[in-house]
């Protein structure tokens, strides 16, 4: 009987065989919690000794330390910076898999990517933005990986203002629309010629600069 009020009301006991949803919930919230423990109190050790970059949580403990903030601004915050921090983890986790691929599967890229390194770094250190415009093959390389194998490959929803008209379609005020990026765009024959092969120098123009 207890069972099936539970059921009822639309609750299924994590003890149900092949009940896992809670169970992955109730994980998926822990490290999602313990994520933003370890960042908060990373952050306030910083803010403490003196060594913190201004940031969007940091701004609100100062802003909090003077002129005060209520527990739900706080809870928004810490909310905010979790969903920003998390947005562009898997984003970039993504791209950068894509590249370790293409770096892989294209020795010759990787070559002339690593001598133009070692050519404007001397090889004794990191590159940084101030290096940005003296590897202009890089900067090809960066580009064809985002085109190549994009992380998001339709764009987030849009929904029409009114009536619209393509080719020969008629789209009602209202139809929600997905842009075919990979696809319609980053992988279009007539834009980007071979469009499954991997290669920077499609960036370059005839006279050899980045277009």
């Amino acid at each position: 009987m207890a069972l099936l009020l539970t059921l009822d009301k639309g609750h299924i006991p994590t003890w149900v065989p092949g009940a896992i949803s809670q169970r992955q919930v109730a994980l998926s919230a822990f490290l999602t919690r313990k994520m933003q423990q370890i960042l908060l109190e990373d952050l306030k050790k910083q803010m403490a000794e003196g060594k913190v970059s201004p940031s969007f949580v940091s701004n609100f403990f100062e802003r909090k330390n003077t002129a005060g903030a209520s527990d739900k601004e706080e809870r928004m915050t810490y909310s905010i910076a979790h969903t920003m921090y998390g947005a562009a983890s898997d984003t970039t986790i993504s791209a950068t898999g894509t590249f370790f691929y293409c770096m892989a599967a294209n020795p010759t890229v990787q070559k002339k990517a690593q001598e133009e390194i070692n050519r404007v770094t001397g090889g004794s250190r990191l590159p940084d933005f101030s290096d940005r415009d003296a590897m202009p093959y890089l900067e090809a390389v960066y580009r064809e990986v985002m085109r190549y194998h994009l992380s998001v490959p339709l764009t987030v929803s849009h929904s029409l203002l009114e009536d619209d008209h393509y080719k020969d379609y008629c789209f009602p005020k209202g139809t929600l629309i997905f842009a075919n990026i990979y696809r319609g765009m980053m992988h279009d024959e007539d834009v980007y010629p071979e469009p499954d092969a991997f290669k920077p120098e499609r960036f370059f123009n005839v006279v050899g600069k980045l277009s």
